[in-house]
């Protein structure tokens, strides 16, 4: 750790050690270097190791996320970094500590992670349709209320809490249309009214990409633009390692435009957009309730 954060760090450790919460002293880090801390704190600062919740190995990181580790945690803190940036751009101020969170689809934890540094942990809630996700968060002691929710859910299993901030990474980039319909009207029905949603969607451009990975033939590139171009949502399923629902799987490849997110879900406004070097293919969307 860079020399004039290690007393911040030394703070962050006494209250540990007292009994009190760390995380009130690491937030006066930078994100970066609280990221940093978050990877690799064995090397950091050793000391606070076993406070801080442990990483799941490699291999996990890289199957949710393609990368692992010190070159995952750029893509991390510039998503962070971009949903910050937004609340304090439409709502005129900072996100209070205290402020309910919500990581749908949380996989094995990494941003409710560095949602830590935005607020308290009992703060922070995470749903995922798979099991898997909760029990590597479970093995690695990510503090934060988890829970399974349905691929296509028609309600949340929150119960009555209000979200003042809910993100979703790579989700949609993922969802069939029925199950990006179901998620986004059900997170609706548990945000307060000044509240921001924070998606990232792909754009038509995705699927040159995608063609030039050798991931889809020149009739399925050509039918999927033209879906996109016409519709503005083109979506094609995963054909094996996803199971059905109502026969169909709803779990695959996805680009939408901002047109179409405007015109199916009226029920949110579009209220801006950001694209990192990291992730060029995650184009951010920032919603609030209309």
């Amino acid at each position: 750790m860079i020399e004039f954060y290690l007393p911040t760090a030394e703070k962050a450790l006494k209250y540990a050690r007292n009994g009190m919460d760390p995380y009130s002293a690491l937030r006066e880090l930078p994100l970066s270097v609280f990221g940093r801390l978050m990877v690799q704190p064995s090397v950091e600062f050793p000391a606070m190791a076993e406070y801080l919740p442990k990483m799941p190995h490699q291999d996990i990181q890289t199957r949710y996320n393609g990368r692992a580790n010190l070159q995952l945690l750029p893509s991390s803190v510039a998503f962070m970094e971009s949903v910050c940036y937004a609340y304090t751009r439409i709502y005129g101020r900072q996100f209070p500590v205290g402020g309910k969170i919500l990581d749908y689809g949380f996989g094995w934890g990494r941003l409710i992670r560095m949602a830590y540094w935005m607020t308290d942990q009992d703060s922070i809630y995470g749903l995922d349709p798979q099991q898997t996700s909760i029990d590597i968060c479970n093995a690695c002691n990510v503090a934060a209320h988890l829970k399974r929710c349905d691929e296509i859910p028609t309600t949340l299993p929150v119960e009555d809490d209000f979200f003042d901030l809910a993100i979703s990474f790579s989700v949609f980039t993922h969802l069939s249309f029925p199950a990006a319909d179901a998620v986004l009207k059900a997170l609706r029905r548990h945000v307060v009214d000044n509240s921001l949603l924070v998606i990232t969607i792909r754009p038509i451009e995705f699927w040159d990409h995608y063609k030039a990975m050798g991931r889809i033939s020149d009739a399925e590139y050509d039918l999927l633009r033209k879906r996109h171009r016409n519709d503005g949502f083109a979506y094609i399923p995963l054909k094996k390692g996803w199971g059905k629902v109502d026969g169909e799987v709803h779990f695959g490849d996805t680009s939408i435009s901002l047109e179409f997110i405007r015109s199916h879900w009226p029920e949110w406004q579009v209220a801006g957009t950001n694209l990192t070097l990291e992730d060029p293919f995650q184009v951010h969307v920032f919603l609030t309730p209309a």
